[in-house]
């Protein structure tokens, strides 16, 4: 298995994706996954006219390195949103998977649809299978055209600020449990359309992970590697929280899991701001509120000997 992390985790120190990626050269990363997550807005490269250079740019910079894309992730957005912001919103994730497929990339993670208690209405289970419905056929075309499997993501109710539910089967919300994904993407049934599975998100209700690795299977495309500490989603590194990883690699061992073992703990040195938790600004000087460049990279390089120690307890780290 080889190891991966996101390009989340060095994008604040460069002023593009692709200077971004040139970080990652020497740190023991040779396979990245390139996050859209920031990049529904109207002045985002990815919505320009150059798009598509600015897309060659990023894949001239990771074979610059020795590095490529093996996983993505779309750009954040809201489902409920109406107007222009829906359109762009759609046409960038449009643009991401199509950005996909120019790199390379065979699967990308697009956010479904769910219920919370921050403004999303309160359309019940059924309301919200539907949801999913209508949001992931606007897909359909570009899936279809450039051969991009979209994944949906679980997601944790304690991040959508709704009440524990105690089975599948329960929730508005439809991603917290592997048997509920399943029936999302039995009803809205794309062959290209299948699961990652984030494993700070389930951290979060102190799940049986390896049953949720079983449960899902052949749709299990990707993971995202994360820990916290059981309350809040701190996307801190493995060892840090309470993240029980003999489940997680056990579970992917055994359900045959093909790909890669992704990172997505961007905040082994938190930078200030960054949700959930902040960091006090002092208003007298402010030289300490991020972690400087070289000691972010030297995190990245740290991260990578982390999952290699993990993988290598298993004997399955690749190169």
């Amino acid at each position: 298995m080889k190891l991966c992390t996101t390009t989340n985790d060095l994008s604040a120190y460069a002023p593009t994706t692709a200077d971004a990626v040139r970080l990652f050269k020497d740190t023991g990363f040779r396979c990245l996954d390139l996050s859209f997550y920031l990049m529904n807005t109207p002045y985002s490269p990815l919505m320009s006219d150059g798009w598509m250079r600015e897309i060659e740019e990023i894949g001239i910079a990771a074979e610059d390195i020795g590095a490529r894309f093996v996983q993505a992730h779309s750009p954040c957005g809201y489902f409920f949103t109406e107007g222009e912001e829906y359109e762009r919103f759609i046409r960038s994730t449009v643009r991401s998977v199509e950005a996909c497929r120019m790199l390379g990339i065979e699967n990308i993670v697009v956010h479904p649809v769910f219920a919370d208690n921050y403004g999303a209405p309160r359309i019940g289970r059924k309301g919200y299978m539907d949801a999913n419905k209508r949001f992931f056929e606007e897909f359909f075309p570009v899936m279809d055209k450039t051969g991009v499997n979209i994944l949906i993501e679980n997601n944790a109710e304690s991040i959508v600020g709704l009440p524990k539910d105690d089975a599948p089967g329960q929730s508005e919300s439809l991603f917290c449990f592997a048997e509920d994904m399943l029936e999302v993407i039995d009803n809205i049934n794309h062959p290209l359309l299948h699961a990652c599975w984030d494993t700070g998100h389930a951290a979060l209700r102190d799940m049986d992970q390896y049953g949720a690795i079983m449960t899902l299977g052949h749709h299990l495309r990707a993971v995202h590697i994360q820990d916290n500490f059981g309350k809040h989603d701190e996307h801190i590194a493995p060892f840090q929280g309470v993240l029980n990883l003999d489940e997680i690699m056990c579970g992917l061992i055994d359900s045959g899991f093909k790909g890669y073992f992704t990172f997505e703990a961007s905040h082994l040195l938190r930078r200030s701001g960054m949700w959930p938790v902040y960091r006090k600004e002092w208003t007298h000087d402010t030289r300490l509120m991020h972690p400087p460049k070289e000691l972010a990279r030297k995190a990245v390089s740290f991260l990578y000997e982390i999952g290699k120690s993990i993988l290598s307890a298993y004997n399955v780290y690749e190169y």
